[in-house]
């Protein structure tokens, strides 16, 4: 009678497990290296035989993957691109500087693990008709920990030791402040149907702890995601909406945005500063852009396939320099990358690999409004499509890694929406 209970629970098990190991894999990356890596590509090749099983044994639960199809398709395309051109980029590394070796490194791991995580989200799909309450809760109490030993970890970096902008596990500030959002967008998803007085308490604590560390990182962009994806959850929540009337939720998040300005109107400041400074010193982070994107759409109108980091930086290089004299920052930053999602494909993967990158956010549009499933996803996607509007997000492959399993993550709730 035992074994028999136990089969008859096998997949209720297998799938509540799957999640939290997900969960564990996304929270610990934000304060470890190497064990969150070896659970999600574990994870993955799983996935790929639960894919197979449900294709080719269970008809009946592969269902609930059709619809979300072309949304899996188009990462499972973005991420082949992306080991392609690792491939085709690796074959000559004598001229690459420092930096560009370490994007290439990079490209590599995002490629696989997009490839990864297109099975990961059906195999999700697939195992959340098992999904308990209970293991949303504990997902959730994960996730809580975790950002606590992560606000402790980062309070230490930036009092401690560094005294400036904390990275985290990240190789830059930045690329923190984006995989500290997407642990916030993966919490937002799984709280869609928080209903006690307690959850939503938990839920503000939550918001607080990580506005603070997004303090920590000093990034205006992310500020400005967490007011997005903080408003869109507030619209998105239907059983917040059966205690409070959607004008009032359109008030709050109105007055929500203002005090966050508010409180980091420094930063902001500095920002108008640089604008309005551009004509007699355009060396600054926002002049530095301008350059860069400059350079980057010149570069990328004769570059309609791969090109590799060598050829982009050198172009970009001499073109600031001719026309955009005295822009050191972006001269030197340049190196590094785009500072734009969308530019920085279609500099280095070509048109081949900015359409597919698209098709990640038109299918979703497809599924989610036509389909009305899958609609949790906008919250990862509205973070990395505001991230990337001033920052090449995917560019670090943690930061990578984050968003696909928050993306993943979001299949939770579709066996509830449907």
């Amino acid at each position: 009678m035992k074994n028999v209970s136990i089969r008859k629970n096998y997949p209720e098990l297998s799938a509540n497990l799957f999640f939290i190991m997900l969960v564990l894999s996304l929270s610990t990356t934000l304060f470890t290296i190497g064990f969150s890596q070896k659970i999600f590509y574990t994870l993955g090749y799983v996935s790929f035989f639960i894919v197979c099983y449900a294709y080719f044994k269970r008809r009946e639960l592969f269902a609930v993957v059709t619809p979300v199809f072309p949304l899996i398709l188009a990462l499972l395309i973005t991420g082949v691109i992306r080991y392609c051109w690792f491939v085709y980029s690796k074959s000559d590394t004598s001229n690459f500087s420092e930096y560009d070796l370490n994007n290439l490194r990079n490209y590599d791991l995002s490629g696989k693990r997009f490839i990864l995580s297109a099975f990961m989200i059906g195999a999700a799909l697939v195992l959340s008709k098992f999904i308990t309450a209970k293991t949303i809760t504990s997902c959730k109490v994960i996730l809580f920990v975790a950002i606590v030993i992560t606000a402790g970890v980062g309070c230490y970096e930036y009092f401690y030791v560094t005294h400036e902008r904390i990275k985290l596990t990240a190789d830059a500030a930045s690329s923190s402040s984006y995989m500290i959002l997407m642990a916030y967008a993966s919490y937002l998803a799984l709280s869609r149907k928080t209903s006690q007085a307690l959850e939503h308490l938990f839920d503000l604590f939550y918001a607080a702890i990580i506005f603070a560390l997004l303090i920590l990182c000093e990034t205006r962009i992310s500020v400005l995601a967490f007011i997005v994806v903080t408003v869109l959850y507030l619209l998105m929540n239907g059983d917040l909406k059966r205690y409070i009337k959607g004008r009032t939720i359109i008030i709050a998040s109105f007055v929500l945005a203002l005090v966050i300005i508010g409180v980091t109107n420094q930063r902001w400041a500095e920002g108008i500063k640089n604008i309005e400074d551009y004509q007699t010193n355009s060396s600054t982070s926002l002049g530095a852009r301008v350059a860069i994107w400059d350079s980057g759409i010149h570069f990328a109108s004769h570059h309609f396939l791969f090109s590799t980091p060598y050829q982009r930086t050198t172009f970009a290089q001499s073109y600031i320099k001719e026309h955009h004299p005295g822009n050191l920052e972006g001269y030197t930053n340049v190196r590094y990358n785009m500072h734009n999602e969308f530019l920085e494909i279609l500099t280095l993967q070509g048109v081949l690999g900015l359409l597919f990158f698209a098709l990640i956010y038109l299918s979703y549009l497809r599924v989610a409004i036509t389909k009305r499933v899958f609609t949790s996803a906008a919250l990862p996607l509205s973070v990395m499509f505001v991230c990337g509007l001033a920052d090449s997000v995917l560019i670090n492959a943690q930061t990578a890694m984050l968003f696909l399993i928050s993306l993943t993550l979001c299949a939770i709730s579709f066996n509830k929406q449907r």
